[in-house]
């Protein structure tokens, strides 16, 4: 998996990145980059990465790194300050430590205590205390104490001790102690220890030691004997798959499910 922030250099010293994608290999079909292995090699894959992640960390404490099986023989110095270049001007619209921001249409990294809200076929992975608010077709990455509200169609992967908010037709894969409030259609898929209040009719499915309490119209599915839902609507159905048990109150209406 490709890191921010990836690019990749020719022989001739010419720095090809995206604003997009961290994609290398994006990156070198969209530029029809000419991809030939061995002695032949006239392009190299860059990466330029703080050390754990840490995107807090001052810019010029990152590293480059070659991300081949081996350094072409040509790569110099010239190459790597072509690399770091490039990365220069990255940085000033695709990474965020403090803050407010707009993103449309963009890849970008929201980090510290940024606040970046994303539109469009926006992408963001989202560290530290930083919040995020998604809209349109947007993906977001969620680790450690981030704050993620997605919106529309938009994506979230949530991982660490994060609280998300899920809108509209939003998609929320819930993982370690994650906690997501689903609402309108909204899909969770909640795994590890994480807590979901689903509302309206937005629909969970539960596994391993997740919690779920359904408000509303919706709708959990329960797929491990450790996970546990809780009826806390006239209209919520639970369907227990382990045990094949459907849980509904009596104006429920039910269907197979």
């Amino acid at each position: 998996m490709c890191n921010y922030f990836s690019c990749v250099v020719t022989k001739a010293g010419k720095v090809f990145w995206s604003k997009r994608t961290v994609s290398h290999e994006t990156v070198i079909k969209d530029n029809n980059l000419d991809d030939t292995k061995g002695v032949d090699r006239i392009i190299c894959r860059v990466e330029i990465v703080p050390d754990a992640k840490d995107y807090t960390q001052p810019t010029s404490k990152w590293k480059l790194k070659i991300d081949e099986e081996e350094k072409p023989e040509w790569f110099s110095i010239k190459h790597e300050r072509a690399c770091f270049d490039a990365f220069n001007k990255s940085i000033k619209e695709q990474l965020f430590t403090k803050g407010k921001h707009e993103v449309s249409d963009m890849f970008c990294i929201a980090s510290g205590n940024s606040t970046v809200t994303v539109y469009d076929n926006s992408t963001v992975e989202a560290f530290d205390n930083s919040t995020v608010t998604a809209f349109d077709n947007s993906t977001v990455t969620a680790f450690d104490n981030s704050t993620v509200t997605a919106f529309d169609n938009s994506t979230v992967e949530a991982r660490g001790n994060l609280t998300v908010t899920a809108r509209d037709n939003s998609t929320v894969t819930a993982f370690d102690n994650s906690t997501v409030e689903a609402y309108d259609n909204s899909t969770v898929e909640a795994v590890d220890n994480s807590t979901v209040k689903a509302f309206d009719n937005s629909t969970v499915e539960a596994r391993d030691n997740s919690t779920v309490t359904a408000y509303g119209n919706s709708t959990v599915h329960l797929y491990s004997g450790e996970a546990k839902a809780e009826l806390n609507s006239d209209m919520a159905v639970i369907n227990d798959h382990d045990n094949d048990v459907i849980i509904v109150s009596k104006k429920a209406k039910v269907k197979k499910v």
